[in-house]
């Protein structure tokens, strides 16, 4: 239990010093203590008991408790008909005011809509021309490529074409 709820009680310390003194078992202790709490609070609530009777009868609580927290008038002012009509008028403006602003609110979601189509739209034909680029510097990078090995196969067709000529004509000269 908490010292500070029940002031008139003995420290906790001061119980364990009795029990090492008297050789008292922990749950006799803890009966103790909760038995001089309850007392404790037993008469903290006949004070505050008789010092509510006393509030009650200085005429302290006069005024009944309502329902509400709001201090309102039990019975309404009898409306005129320029007042009811001038509330109504409130009504529909502020009706009327709501609508233009659905509207508003409709039309800006259907743009945001479209916008957003267009720029998914706009996304597809980026990501197919990045396609087509990359699938077209492929293409220029293996013709160039083809080309080095075209240049080449040219470079050494003359030296192909002695060697075809020669080889043949030394290998007709052996038996």
């Amino acid at each position: 239990m908490n010292n500070a709820s029940c002031a008139t009680f003995p420290s906790r310390v001061d119980l364990t010093l009795k029990r090492r003194v008297y050789d008292r078992s922990p749950v006799a202790e803890d009966l103790e203590i909760l038995r001089a709490c309850e007392e404790n609070l037993r008469r903290y609530e006949m004070r505050l008991r008789a010092l509510q009777a006393e509030l009650e009868a200085a005429g302290a609580f006069v005024r009944p408790p309502s329902a509400s927290p709001f201090d309102r008038p039990i019975v309404p002012p009898a409306p005129d008909h320029e007042s009811v009509q001038a509330a109504w008028d409130k009504v529909y403006r502020a009706r009327s005011l709501l609508e233009a602003e659905q509207v508003q609110m409709r039309d800006e979601r259907r743009a945001m809509k479209e916008t957003a189509e267009a720029l998914a739209r706009r996304e597809q034909a980026v990501a197919a021309r990045e396609a087509i680029m990359a699938e077209a510097e492929e293409q220029a990078a293996a013709a160039e490529v083809s080309e080095h090995s075209s240049v080449a196969r040219l470079a050494r067709a003359p030296l192909e074409m002695a060697r075809s000529v020669f080889g043949r004509a030394s290998s007709r000269l052996r038996p």
